[in-house]
């Protein structure tokens, strides 16, 4: 093997015919790199690469007649890489569902990142949170998790267009399995508004986006969102639901109001009283939760179909079995 600035010559064995074989700097790993002793290739050593190109004239010098080949040791790292892609998705044992990436850039889209064995992908603007547009981020370490796979973008490492990336990660959702373990069931938080949609509106929580819905907002769904609140808006929002696990949340206003519309008529009273009204509807559902799952439990044949369908088996059941569309003041 000779190593040299632009790549490396090897002596390749093929089932007892030897050839030339180059192996060019950038075929040396999936990672860039500027030289092949990045990659610990040192003369003398045998290594395992694929052929991409063969019969090509011979360029080392003294033996010109020579048939020479291109070898490649990134294509064997990119099928690796993959492979452990494929096992994470598949949720394979041993395969950890979080990955270390560095943000090589941002951009108005997102940032754009590439993974310890050197796989290009990118986190899109929404799963930043509070650190999209940031370009101080450039060079950090982020943990992250596959949000989405395009295998047929794999061979894809320098992509130009958002929708030529082979991988999509998210880091709003780990992020939200760290809050999960901070923000229980019944607690009142505080929540930053940062965009409003047709049917919900976008907050964040501690720089971690959750949309609300309108039904989540108030009882009184006649009204538009914008009219009551303002971008960066500071509002406080009760927790329905919280799962470590998956990250999964449920945030709710609707739950801090003690009459339906209250907030539409004086939303700082609101706010004032969500820790007092919150400790209320806490109880509320706990005691509700407790009526449900006895009742789903000692139901037997052919009624405990019937009350599986007329019982609330989520937050938002849960709210609207609890508010109902007359519910008073409590």
């Amino acid at each position: 093997m000779y190593v040299g600035e632009d790549g490396a010559f090897v002596e390749l064995d093929c089932g007892g015919v030897k050839s030339w074989a180059q192996l060019p700097t950038k075929l040396a790993s999936l990672k860039p790199i500027s030289s092949v002793e990045e990659v610990n290739l040192e003369v003398g050593a045998k290594i395992e690469t694929v052929v991409v190109q063969k019969d090509l004239t011979s360029v080392v010098l003294g033996d010109p007649t020579a048939v020479q080949y291109i070898v490649s040791l990134s294509s064997l790292e990119l099928d690796a890489a993959w492979n452990k892609v494929q096992m994470t998705m598949d949720g394979e044992e041993g395969y950890d569902p979080l990955w270390q990436v560095q943000v090589l850039q941002m951009a108005s889209w997102g940032a754009q990142v590439m993974t310890e064995e050197g796989l290009i992908g990118m986190i899109p603007a929404r799963d930043l949170g509070e650190k999209a547009g940031d370009q101080g981020m450039v060079g950090a370490i982020l943990t992250v998790q596959i949000k989405e796979v395009k295998p047929e973008n794999r061979e894809n490492t320098n992509p130009q267009m958002v929708n030529d990336y082979p991988i999509v990660f998210s880091y709003a959702d780990v992020m939200k399995k760290v809050l999960a373990e901070k923000i229980n069931e019944g607690d009142v938080v505080e929540a930053k508004i940062t965009n409003f949609l047709p049917s919900s509106m976008d907050i964040e929580i501690e720089g971690i986006p959750f949309p609300v819905s309108k039904v989540d907002i108030s009882r009184n769904t006649r009204f538009d969102p914008q009219e009551l609140f303002v971008i960066d808006e500071i509002i406080k929002v009760y927790c329905m639901s919280s799962d470590p696990e998956s990250g999964q949340f449920r945030f709710s206003l609707r739950a801090l109001e003690k009459r339906p519309g209250a907030l539409l008529l004086n939303k700082q009273k609101v706010f004032d009283e969500a820790e007092e009204t919150a400790k209320i509807f806490y109880e509320r559902q706990k005691i509700e939760r407790e009526k449900i799952d006895k009742t789903l439990s000692s139901t037997l044949g052919d009624d405990e179909e019937e009350t599986k369908s007329s019982a609330p088996t989520d937050a938002a059941g849960m709210l609207d079995f609890m508010l109902g569309d007359d519910d008073d003041e409590f």
